[in-house]
């Protein structure tokens, strides 16, 4: 080979894009051992950067900036998934850099955001540059730089959490929200003044004039409707004359107005369809009628673009059917071998898994995949745990539900991780759609009891139900995935009892904690743990709730009462790092809680004759388990509750060593194991 062929070769190999050759989907940064790392768990892209952990996902950004179909791509994926920290690094890749009078940043390398993705270099919080422990994935694909880094107006809004119960609430929140959009480009006023000093025709100091105008009157005026409707197209406009580039238009938990419409009971029939049309000509004026915009990316945690007539240019994709859902995650594998550079011994590996696990994707559910915010929580601090920030925390649909009976029943048996068999057209998405209409009506009305209204489509939409097992053509199997999710909703359904059955929290917690304190002392009398079941056997309300069940009085009595023990065991592991496992998969009433050192033994039983012998059977089925023998110290906790609301605790310590009473090979599988 010529040497100017050799040289047009690397030449045209210096500037191709070749970042798929040299660098995997995912690859993470550890720039600590294990005990020392703070990982940021914000949602600034720059400050993840500044962790001394973080998973890399710029590659996200090839899959969004390669041509499309349609110039809108809509993104659903269950809360919690790093939509909004990945919207933040599209913003922080994409965005001109300007000065406080709307100039860029010349000449641009000199740019922060040209530093962090060429040169790798990263602006500290004190003004210190530092480079990257290792390269962004982004940095090797030259033509994505070339093309789009630092060369387009990003307009960012947000639509979660809308709450407002009218229509004239709903419309004075989008005005804020759209407002906070405005404010990003604040230093838009001051370069429309400097172009109307500049500019020597009339005609066009009059333009720009009625563009300053426009603009202030969306910033510190009053908009009416119609400003409403065509005030994400103005900004794109205003921006597009501004920088000569056509923007990117970033919206996340865009389905945030929607959902409030069709599930906030206090909006009435007459208001909803109001809502739902000035949210669609926003929608289509922005996203469908804006020719000034490059892209537009939506993202969400539900499926809702078919409640929106006349936007067709949109590209969605599809929950766990999708490559996003993978480059959202982190694989098993790929988590399995930061745990191994980490030296993690392997029971605190499975408690990750048990805690944050259990989601999958592809199109036989091959891949299974984990949140980076929960893996990062988890990094962090070094313990498990679950997001309080979750979208479930705030979820006004999931506590109106909660006062259906036979929801709360179902929520129950979920929370017990059973898995329940549904076929696909109850939670594929037009499924959702058509009973998300529904929703409303058996939301306000309490005789409706959500006997003919699927809910499994809404709870797999905010990530508290996911698939666990296709079974072909009998259908699919859906559960709670992980004791996060499980944890969470345990909390809010505590709340419910709490404020509509005077649950007592404070009983409540003096009853863990008393429990906690036996696990670790052995001879605590567990006296507030009795006095807390007892006001349970003596609520009237609870009480005639059982009654009323479709069930028979002791079976929803005992599958509450495993609720109560079941979220016990989560405080326990949570606040002194205890194992926990449920041992009978048919049964409801046993379990054990271990740590390095003790095994506790509980179980109860529904008017039996003593705690005495319920004690003795628990003692009994004890001997049959393997870890009897391992751990020196062994507590048992018998409790019997006798009809008249009276309950019994009886416990006893033992030190070892022990034998076992019985051959006992097979381990069944656990229903709890943390």
């Amino acid at each position: 080979m010529s040497s100017i062929a050799i040289l047009i070769y690397l030449i045209l190999h210096m500037f191709s894009d070749i970042g798929s050759q040299q660098v995997p989907e995912h690859h993470y940064v550890l720039k600590r051992p294990f005990g020392k790392i703070n990982a940021t768990t914000g949602q600034s892209f720059v400050n993840l950067l500044r962790g001394d952990f973080y998973i890399d996902t710029t590659y996200i950004l090839k899959e969004v900036l390669k041509s499309h179909r349609y110039k809108t791509l809509a993104i659903t994926l269950p809360s919690k998934w790093g939509k909004s920290l990945n919207l933040d690094m599209m913003k922080t890749f994409l965005e001109i850099q300007v000065d406080n009078r709307g100039k860029r940043i010349l000449p641009q390398y000199r740019s922060t955001s040209y530093k962090l993705f060429h040169n790798n270099q990263l602006r500290e919080e004190n003004g210190q540059i530092v480079r990257l422990y290792e390269p962004l994935y982004i940095s090797f694909s030259n033509t994505l730089l070339r093309k789009h880094q630092g060369r387009h107006p990003v307009i960012c809004l947000d639509f979660g959490n809308t709450n407002a119960s009218n229509y004239r609430g709903i419309l004075q929140e989008m005005a804020n929200r759209i407002k906070n959009a405005y404010s990003q480009h604040e230093y838009m006023i001051s370069a429309l003044i400097d172009e109307i000093r500049g500019s020597g025709s009339t005609p066009s100091k009059n333009n720009t004039a009625k563009k300053l105008k426009s603009f202030m009157q969306m910033m510190h005026g009053k908009p009416n409707y119609e400003d409403l409707i065509n005030s994400i197209w103005l900004l794109s406009r205003i921006l597009y004359d501004h920088f000569g580039s056509k923007v990117f238009i970033l919206l996340d938990n865009y389905e945030g107005v929607l959902l409030n419409a069709l599930t906030n009971t206090a909006i009435s029939e007459a208001e909803s369809p109001l809502i739902l049309a000035f949210f669609s000509s926003l929608m289509v004026r922005s996203f469908q009628s804006n020719d000034y915009m490059e892209k537009g990316i939506l993202t969400g945690s539900f499926k809702m673009l078919n409640l929106i007539p006349h936007l067709n240019n949109v590209t969605e994709y599809k929950t766990t059917q999708h490559v996003m859902m993978r480059l959202y995650s982190i694989e098993e594998e790929v988590l399995m071998s930061i745990f191994h550079r980490l030296g993690l011994p392997q029971i605190r590996r499975s408690k990750v898994t048990n805690w944050y696990g259990g989601y999958h994707w592809g199109s036989n559910l091959c891949y299974s995949v984990y949140s980076p915010q929960t893996v990062m929580n988890f990094l962090s601090t070094g313990k498990v745990g679950y997001l309080k920030e979750r979208h479930v925390e705030f979820d006004p649909v999931l506590e109106n539900m909660f006062y259906h009976r036979t929801v709360r029943t179902y929520i129950l048996w979920l929370l017990y991780s059973k898995p329940i068999l549904v076929s696909q057209k109850e939670i594929r998405p037009q499924q959702f759609l058509t009973d998300f209409i529904k929703f409303k009506e058996a939301l306000r009305n309490s005789k409706n009891p959500f006997d003919d209204l699927s809910i499994e489509p809404y709870l797999c939409a905010v990530g508290i139900l996911a698939i666990a097992r296709l079974h072909g053509g009998f259908g699919t199997q859906v559960r709670m995935p992980n004791h996060a999710v499980r944890m969470e909703v345990a909390e809010k359904l505590i709340h419910f009892y709490e404020k509509n059955f005077n649950l007592s929290i404070s009983a409540l917690n003096e009853a863990i904690e008393n429990l906690a304190l036996f696990m670790l002392i052995g001879d605590n009398k567990l006296e507030d743990l009795k006095y807390f079941l007892q006001t349970i056997t003596r609520n009237e309300a609870l009480m005639a709730e059982m009654e009323e069940s479709k069930y028979r009085e002791q079976e929803i009595f005992e599958l509450f009462l495993c609720f109560i023990f079941n979220y016990f065991t989560f405080r326990i592991t949570l606040s002194h790092d205890y194992q926990i496992e449920s041992i009978e998969k048919v049964q409801l009433n046993k379990w054990i809680m271990f740590n390095d050192y003790s095994v506790t033994f509980i179980q109860f039983r529904m008017n039996d004759s003593s705690a005495e012998h319920v004690l003795d059977i628990c003692k009994n089925h004890a001997t049959t388990m393997p870890m009897f023998t391992q751990l020196p110290f062994v507590k048992f906790v018998g409790i019997n509750f006798r009809p008249n609301g009276e309950v019994d605790i009886c416990t006893e310590s033992l030190n070892g060593p022990f034998e076992m009473v019985s051959n006992y090979t097979t381990k069944p599988p656990p229903i709890y194991a943390v």
